[in-house]
């Protein structure tokens, strides 16, 4: 038989009696069964089976199914022989490429996630002790089903023949950027631009022998250098704040935010870039372009009294939010230290000089009302949920999700696709932080490499998720 969920759990102690877990377990198995899930567990699988039968039927199951739960209420009941090679096995799989789209999740009683086994510190784990625990998991498994596209058990799909469309609908496909050019080979574009530049000049010196020549530095000013002529206005008393809802951000004809589409990373030069000399000139930058900036591209959201915020167009680095699992906002963040410091110092002075003193906004989290802390002065920062919906698209989820949304901790619509980050400019996808807190001050905001936001958030020690990074940079 083949299984979508694989309970690993510690059965009895070494005097026979049941652990604490194995109760737990036991609900756990009931309530996904109830959903239409075929879950292996233990107890009901291999309850006349013999050891050494045991070995074979465990693996078959560990082979079959997508997702693996391990469930322990200590530190050694993890680590026990049985449950150890089950989860550890299966992570070996997913890493290695065995099971791309496999997951393991955590349930844990008792103890603090601190205590788990450092592999497992990795995983999205869940206290059995909160009472919509059971129903937050499930929805993480169906959520991360349906977008790598795994089908559901003809079960699982009558269970949830009711539930929104949205969240059962993989992403739409990433969408090309404009300007990138990126199914092209490297060399195509200039290539077509030296063979059309040796046409024109052949004709015109064909037809008109006489044509001018044009001095060096004779050709009058373009719109960039004169531009660059003005003068550099002061900076305004108050430092632009990171906040959604500009009046400078590009418009659609009804006055709601034209959302920004993202595409995989340019392997090419022909992009429209701005210089990435030290110092160099961006007076023209508008929104929704890509401009080099520190020997980073990056994406322009927004222009406004002659700054520019603009966002990493890759993800930079993985790290985690923060170095401990435990209760921390934006502004004591790990993140938020290494951003305004190593990361920052990086840029070369020039360009340092260039990078504006803005004031962070830190709301609290709106579905769960966590909160966020006080607000922060910041160089370099990340986006907020409301900047990231603002900017990249806005279906009205946020502000009004439905119960079965905020149960879920999802937020997935038809702006996923311009949310998706890049990891590198191979284009492998990546998940990347978000600065405001989640459910609970131990957990913060991420999106996931299909663009879904996962308002529920990660815990903040995780660090398979990535920065990238924000900032407000003085145009002239």
């Amino acid at each position: 038989m083949a299984y979508e969920v694989f309970i690993s759990f510690k059965n009895s102690d070494a005097y026979g009696n049941s652990t604490k877990e194995s109760a737990t377990a036991d609900s756990l198995y009931r309530f996904l069964t109830a959903k239409g899930l075929r879950v292996f567990f233990s107890n009901v699988e291999l309850e006349f089976l013999g050891k050494s039968q045991y070995t074979k039927i465990i693996d078959e199951a560990l082979d079959s199914s997508d997702f693996l739960i391990a469930v322990g209420s200590s530190s050694d009941n993890f680590d026990s022989e049985w449950v150890r090679y089950e989860w550890e096995s299966f992570l070996g799989d997913v890493r290695s490429g065995i099971k791309p789209n496999a997951e393991v999740f955590v349930v844990y009683e008792s103890m603090s996630v601190n205590e788990l086994p450092r592999q497992l510190r990795r995983q999205q784990a869940f206290d059995a002790n909160i009472s919509d625990s059971f129903e937050t998991l499930y929805n993480f498994i169906k959520n991360a089903r349906a977008s790598s596209g795994t089908a559901p058990s003809p079960e699982s799909a009558a269970k949830d023949g009711g539930s929104k469309q949205a969240r059962t609908t993989p992403p739409p496909s990433t969408p090309t950027k404009k300007n990138r050019f990126s199914n092209l080979p490297k060399w195509a574009i200039p290539a077509a631009i030296a063979a059309i530049a040796i046409v024109v000049i052949a004709v015109l010196f064909l037809f008109n022998p006489d044509v001018p020549q044009v001095a060096d530095g004779d050709g009058g000013d373009t719109a960039l250098q004169q531009a660059n002529g003005n003068e550099t206005p002061p900076l305004a008393d108050n430092s632009p704040q990171s906040t959604a809802g500009a009046s400078s951000s590009p418009e659609q004809p009804n006055g709601t935010p034209q959302a920004i589409e993202t595409g995989p990373p340019a392997n090419d030069e022909a992009s429209n870039r701005a210089t990435s000399t030290p110092g160099g000139d961006y007076a023209n930058a508008t929104a929704g372009e890509i401009i080099q900036f520190g020997g980073y591209d990056w994406l322009v959201l927004e222009v406004s009294d002659g700054k520019a915020l603009i966002l990493s167009e890759i993800i930079i680095e993985n790290r985690s939010y923060h170095d401990e699992f435990e209760d921390i906002t934006w502004e004591h963040s790990s993140l938020r230290h290494w951003l305004n410091g190593d990361y920052y110092n990086s840029f070369e002075a020039v360009d340092r000089a260039r990078i504006a003193e803005s004031r962070i906004t830190n709301a609290d989290n709106p579905w769960y009302d966590t909160p966020g802390g006080n607000d922060t002065t910041d160089m370099v920062f990340l986006l907020s949920l409301e900047e990231v919906v603002h900017y990249f698209g806005d279906s009205g989820q946020l502000a009004d999700p439905t119960d079965d949304y905020k149960l879920s901790g999802w937020i997935i619509d038809q702006y996923s696709s311009n949310r998706i980050a890049y990891i590198s400019t191979a284009g492998s996808e990546g998940w990347w932080w978000l600065r405001t807190t989640a459910h609970a001050n131990t957990y913060a905001i991420f999106i996931d490499i299909f663009g879904n936001i996962n308002v529920y958030g990660a815990s903040v020690h995780h660090d398979f998720h990535g920065a990238r990074p924000a900032l407000w940079l003085n145009l002239e």
